[in-house]
């Protein structure tokens, strides 16, 4: 107790006085590192003027900042930042927690789960009530319940004379679920989310580190905190701080569990039955960097991708696997220095074939590389990128300048304290930097392993930005959202927006090409002749009283919303997600006879335990439709004659809007099943 005491006031110290520090393993050091407090596995941080004192042959200097400047287009939302007491690795999940169609924003504090609204202010019913020792990792969103709203779900834990911990789940409402919190013990990292035995519900999947022993378990917890049979299994070493990663890899139609531990890879079936166990070399180690899994090539089976540490004259590298474990051709590949983050997949240039990237932890005189490869290991061309400083955060990979192009978005940690802020670079697909309005800069704090998130929270059809600093002077996240004033691109172009691929954190990368086609019908209401434009499809002339037909590639995400809009138009049903195989259909009406009035409906009982009154429904006048939607948009009933007799009932619990429209009125009510 007293040796952790001494190391969080050491490090507090350091950061709060100096302008950057850099993470090294006490082997590298030229004295023989009895002095420097390390963790468990011999990381020590130290100020860069240490690191110059002490590490042979490779020099950092420190940065000095020249990006401060006055960004025209893209802008602040107001009400950010905002600031919670949190641990430095964390990032956001989002959905939308009530009637509004903006999303929400979740983050986890060091004691309690923040929800805030667009403009900064938090969601009803939180911060959460205080919970047990710390959250040093991330959260992940999911439906672990079964009943159609995603729940929030992480991880604390406490590194003392024992190692423990507990597994949380908080509903929409911040409420903590029964069952919760498990007692699981001393957790890796950040649990994922999947449905291991296809009843509908989430398992969750979290590692844990035994007590007393460099060994360590997988879990997988139902959501009654029991474990799923044939679970825990053993792993080896310890287990970094990562998220486990579950896909399909050898094509048998039956997901498969890719996990790192400290010293390599392991993969299991569902049932806990191992696949393969690869053994990294002596002095290189995993850590932060949770496996990527995607099909590179032709054959149906799927690839690993993971990067390294090296130690004690041993090279940082990034590997490849097939679904068997062996090493891919050509891989690994040699870097620079360490690799902390996740690799980002993406066909970059849009030729057909994946491509591969990563960027350094740390770095020399030139200290910042961000590497690119095609499948085969071969550079790409304008690679590797050399920049201002280290990264620690998943590359982002999207069109986030309406070019119809992919360019990448990543971190450049500076610093937790003092006048040198973190920043997040953008990278076009041959590696030149895009310059206008970016670097986005922190006004203070470090973007230490804190994966920004591109989404549309607001809705409006146009792309947002959200990142995070962090001070450890103290232990402070401030939250930033940007308003990137770009319209949102067709699905293609967005193949990685958030940290693992989704948030769920179960890292596979899904290419648009196996992603379904799905109907979207826009019905024109009116006499107009308006002209509609589905981003990254096209504009269609439509003519009133007909329809407008696209089809979109899109791959459904719970919780996300997609909204349409056209000048001069309201959409109705304008909570729309595609889900499988399902005609989306849109109905529009000019705003121009569109007026706001008092809902002339009420529901009860609401809550309901299924059956409900839609009140004063025959009285409406001019009545053209009635819909139910769930949370996610998706329609569940329509112009029934149970719906016209207002007596419905939904029989699955969750959250539905009843949403009418008359000739000159839309409006909607929300309904709670329980």
């Amino acid at each position: 107790m007293k040796k952790t005491y001494v190391l969080l006031a050491l490090l507090t110290f350091a950061l709060a006085n100096f302008a950057q520090t850099v993470k090294v393993h006490k082997s590298s050091l030229k004295l023989d590192g009895t002095n420097i407090i390390a963790d468990e596995m011999g990381f020590a941080e130290l100020t860069i003027e240490a690191h110059n004192s002490l590490i042979e042959g490779k020099t950092i200097t420190p940065y000095q900042n020249t990006y401060y400047k006055d960004s025209k287009s893209i802008e602040l939302f107001p009400g950010f930042p905002v600031d919670f007491s949190s641990s430095p690795k964390e990032n956001a999940v989002y959905c939308n927690m009530d009637e509004d169609p903006e999303l929400e924003i979740i983050y986890i504090g060091f004691s309690n789960v923040f929800a805030y609204n667009i403009d900064g202010t938090l969601v009803s019913g939180f911060p959460s009530e205080t919970f047990t020792n710390l959250a040093e990792t991330p959260p992940s969103l999911g439906d672990i319940t079964g009943d159609g709203i995603p729940e929030i779900v992480f991880a604390t834990r406490y590194q003392g004379s024992s190692l423990i911990g507990s597994v949380y789940a908080y509903d929409l409402e911040g409420k903590i679920l029964p069952n919760f919190p498990i007692n699981h013990g001393y957790n890796g990292g950040a649990p994922s989310l999947f449905d291991v035995d296809n009843d509908g519900k989430l398992e969750i999947l979290i590692s844990k580190r035994i007590n007393g022993s460099t060994n360590a378990e997988l879990y997988i917890y139902n959501e009654d905190g029991t474990v799923v049979e044939n679970w825990p299994q053993a792993f080896p070493h310890y287990i970094p701080t990562g998220s486990i990663s579950v896909a399909d890899i050898d094509n048998d139609q039956q997901a498969e569990i890719v996990a790192a531990y400290y010293k390599g890879i392991v993969a299991f079936e569902l049932d806990g039955t191992q696949i393969f166990d690869f053994p990294l070399p002596e002095n290189v180690s995993i850590s932060y960097s949770s496996p990527v899994i995607a099909n590179l090539d032709e054959t149906p089976e799927k690839e690993i991708i993971f990067g390294t540490w090296g130690f004690s004259g041993a090279e940082a590298k990034v590997y490849v696997l097939d679904y068997q474990g062996n090493s891919y051709p050509n891989w690994p590949i040699e870097v620079q220095w360490n690799i902390a983050a996740h690799v980002s997949i993406a066909d970059i240039d849009q030729n057909g074939t994946l491509d591969i990237f990563a960027v350094d932890q740390v770095g020399g005189s030139a200290t910042f590389y961000l590497y690119g490869w095609d499948k085969d290991g071969n550079q790409l061309s304008g690679f590797p990128i050399a920049k201002d400083f280290a990264g620690f955060s998943q590359i982002l990979i999207a069109d986030i300048d309406n070019d119809q192009q992919l360019e990448l978005i990543t971190d450049d940690n500076r610093t937790y304290a003092g006048s040198y802020a973190g920043l997040y670079h953008s990278f076009n697909h041959d590696g030149s930097e895009i310059t206008n309005d970016w670097p986005l800069e922190l006004s203070s704090g470090g973007t230490f392993y804190k994966t920004p998130t591109i989404l549309d929270v607001d809705q409006d059809g146009n792309l947002d930005f959200l990142g995070a600093g962090g001070t450890i002077a103290p232990y402070t996240t401030s939250a930033y959202l940007w308003k990137l004033n770009i319209p949102v691109p067709a699905n293609h172009l967005l193949p990685l927006t958030t940290a693992m691929y989704n948030l769920q954190r179960t890292g596979e990368y899904i290419p648009p090409s196996t992603q379904e086609t799905f109907s979207v019908t826009f019905n024109i209401m009116d006499e107009l002749e308006p002209e509609i434009t589905l981003s990254g499809y096209g504009t269609q002339t439509a003519t009133g009283g007909t329809s407008v037909f696209y089809d979109v590639n899109e791959t459904p995400d719970p919780g996300i919303l997609y909204t349409i809009e056209l000048a001069g138009f309201e959409t109705i049903n304008d909570y729309v997600i595609v889900d499988e195989d399902e005609i989306v259909v849109i109905d529009m009406i000019s705003t121009s006879i569109f007026e706001t009035q008092n809902k002339p409906i009420s529901i009860y009982p609401n809550p309901s335990n299924g059956s409900f009154t839609i009140k004063n429904l025959t009285d409406i006048q001019n009545l053209i439709s009635i819909d139910i939607t769930d949370i996610t948009g998706k329609r569940i009933q329509s112009n029934q004659y149970s719906l016209l007799k207002e007596q419905c009932i939904i029989e699955k619990s969750g959250i539905y809007f009843i949403k009418i429209q008359t000739e000159n009125q839309i409006f909607s009510e929300k309904i709670i099943i329980q």
